[in-house]
């Protein structure tokens, strides 16, 4: 049969996986004559030497034998030309199909395939076993890992990881994991059993004897446990005592031994005040203290201040604001005695103008003032304010003899320069030009000014004074509409906005006191929003008086998926205390 255009070529190597394949396929036929040509075939193949191309002749087809030779003369591999007719292809590869699937549906080939797939299935899982074997689990890392791993966890945490093993329970009792604790539940703290006591108090000495802050519920506050924790808690810096679920006086009898707690009936005018904290015994015990805080507190007099000094040379926070008892007297004698003293708040207490003026202010390094609410004259503040170089911080707020006067004896004393926060809300007496030439002198170095509540500082005034603040952070302008005198002018917010944005970008907070009867806005304020937004993008509180502008602002920050930043006058009212040094230790509950 002539070999015609569709002969296959196929390149076949002398011992390969395809002659092989042909000879099982049949497609080189096992009959005794094709036996013969196959030994001819193979004769051919490995004997000749000058034959360039021969055929064999078989049944159903031809093979052509073409040897090739390298230059060597060596022999590498010989070249089959196959031609098949379709009737004998078919029936070869037919034969050879049902073949295969003839032995699959055997019971020798069952049995092989599952013992192949056991054999499978058991390597794999000695692989996943040698696998997890030599993976770092972590069961694995040290105890110092799983420590420091642990000191992320809050106290309650802890004490659910300890139940999970012997050994994270022996490392989650290390002391080093409870340095600050609250055991007071009703702020999320752990709760003790009443009934547990005594053993709370031997935990004092193994478990918490690393203690930096602690938070003690009515409970737990008793002698013994608190001379424990004076005892084997040399590091204790923070000491919280929580009276507020106390039923009766005598609940705390037996506690008149120890210094923080006698109860004192102080006679009053108008009421019975009785003293929680014995301030002459408790100095004795507390010669580091750093910060006191005793705001808000009734029966705080000037000799408890002065009490407190005696023994407390590192002391560099004093607050007793609205403690109407306090005159000033004792702040000589405080600031000779804490000359670490920095921060001083003396909010709504009863100073007297002639004391305040015989102390030497010049000589202490007091940062931050707060005598907000005061009743101090013209000449007292002049006093203070001039001869305190190096004040940061100053809240005079509501400070009916704040004057022109004061103002510019302060800017001439050269006292200004190192102010970065200023507080003068509510400031009726000062005019509009004094607080001009105030921040054109000292505006760049400006991180907070509020001035709100003042009925003079108009559009024409914030519009010339906002580009002078190019460091602001913090800023409250406006009037509420329940003060007086009313604002009549109308206010375009719009400028407001668009001013703030261009010449603000590290504002964080901003207040604005005008209401919907003030503000002039309209439907396109919403572009100077989205300007405000994306300039500004640290600001995260905006405080506006409620009506038709605060839902447009607010809908345009939710929009952008700042849901939390648009608040109300009613609700929110921004302060500069949070920039004080102290804040985070004044802060309680």
């Amino acid at each position: 049969m002539p070999l015609d255009k569709e002969a296959i070529e196929f390149e076949v190597a002398q011992s390969s996986l395809l002659r092989r394949r042909l000879e099982q396929g049949e497609l080189l036929s096992s009959n005794p004559l094709d036996k013969k040509y196959r030994s001819t075939f193979t004769l051919l193949g490995s004997s000749m030497t000058s034959l360039q191309k021969s055929y064999l002749e078989i049944p159903d087809g031809r093979v052509f034998l073409r040897r090739k030779t390298s230059s060597s003369g060596r022999h590498h591999h010989s070249a089959i030309y196959f031609y098949e007719n379709e009737g004998h292809a078919s029936t070869s590869s037919n034969t050879w199909l049902a073949k295969k699937k003839h032995f699959r549906d055997t019971e020798e080939w069952k049995v092989k395939k599952t013992r192949i797939l056991n054999k499978l299935r058991a390597l794999s899982k000695i692989n996943l076993a040698l696998v997890l074997s030599r993976m770092p689990t972590i069961e694995k890392l040290p105890d110092k890992v799983l420590r420091d791993i642990f000191q992320y966890l809050s106290p309650k945490q802890i004490n659910q990881v300890g139940l999970v093993c012997k050994r994270w329970r022996v490392i989650s009792q290390n002391p080093l994991l409870w340095k600050f604790v609250s055991f007071r539940p009703n702020y999320g703290g752990i709760q003790v059993n009443p009934q547990c006591i005594d053993f709370f108090i031997q935990l004092i000495g193994t478990r918490f004897s690393e203690l930096r802050i602690v938070e003690l519920a009515t409970d737990l506050i008793t002698p013994n446990v608190l001379y424990e924790l004076a005892n084997k808690a040399p590091k204790l810096q923070y000491l919280t005592l929580d009276f507020s679920t106390a039923m009766q006086l005598h609940d705390f009898t037996d506690l008149q031994s120890f210094p923080s707690r006698t109860y004192e009936k102080v006679e009053d005018e108008e009421e019975e005040v009785y003293e929680t904290v014995n301030i002459f015994k408790l100095k004795q015990f507390l010669p580091n203290m750093r910060v006191v805080n005793l705001w808000g507190v009734p029966f705080i007099t000037d000799e408890h201040v002065d009490a407190i000094s005696s023994n407390c040379a590192h002391l560099e926070c004093l607050c007793v604001n609205y403690c109407p008892k306090v005159t000033g007297a004792c702040l000589k004698l405080v600031l000779q005695r804490c000359r670490k003293l920095k921060t001083l708040f003396l909010a709504h207490t009863k100073l007297d103008n002639n004391i305040v003026k015989m102390v030497d202010w010049e000589k202490t390094r007091i940062e931050e003032l707060d005598i907000k609410g005061t009743e101090l004259n013209s000449e007292a503040l002049i006093s203070i304010l001039t001869r305190l170089p190096h004040l940061r911080w100053l809240d005079a707020s509501w400070l009916e003899n704040m004057t022109d006067q004061v103002l510019e004896a302060w800017q001439n004393s050269n006292a200004m320069g190192s102010l970065q926060f200023l507080n003068m809300d509510t400031c009726d007496s000062i005019n509009e030009q004094a607080l001009v030439d105030m921040i054109k002198r000292h505006g760049h170095q400006f991180h907070g000014l509020c001035l709100g509540g003042q009925h003079k500082l108009l559009e024409y005034f914030w519009m010339n004074m906002i580009p002078q603040l190019r460091n602001i952070r913090v800023m409250v302008m406006g009037i509420a509409e329940d003060c007086c005198p009313k604002v009549v002018a109308k206010i375009h917010v719009d400028q407001f906005i668009d001013c703030i944005a261009q010449n603000c970008p590290r504002l964080t907070r901003l207040e604005v006191r005008w209401d919907d009867e003030t503000l002039r806005f309209s439907d396109k304020s919403s572009k100077f929003i989205d300007v405000l937004r994306m300039k500004c993008l640290m600001l995260h509180s905006i405080v506006l008086s409620d009506g038709q502008y605060y839902e447009l602002v607010r809908s345009n920050f939710e929009r952008a998926d700042r849901m939390s930043v648009v608040r109300t006058t009613e609700m929110c009212r921004t302060g500069l205390l949070h920039c004080s040094r102290y804040f985070n230790q004044l802060l309680f509950n």
